[in-house]
């Protein structure tokens, strides 16, 4: 690489290596927030099954057969 110089705003040249410096520091910031965003995450809960105990299956339109809450299904825990 040669001498190139960047002009950014103002009057202050930028040199290749320097902004490449940065942009190596700001990825590396961005993969740690990443990683603590994934840490720190906690797990889908499980999905209950949408068939009943003798294998049929749970209309959308009926009542929450699971927690009884008087919802439709399909606006409870059929989501």
């Amino acid at each position: 690489m040669g001498n190139i110089l960047i002009t950014g705003h103002g009057h202050r040249n930028y040199g290749v290596e320097a902004i490449a410096m940065a942009m190596e520091i700001a990825h590396m910031a961005r993969r740690d927030r990443e990683v603590e965003a994934l840490e720190r995450a906690t797990p889908a809960p499980e999905a209950k099954p949408n068939r009943r105990n003798d294998g049929t299956k749970i209309g959308r339109n009926e009542m929450c057969p699971y927690c009884k809450s008087g919802l439709k299904f399909k606006r409870c825990c059929g989501r």
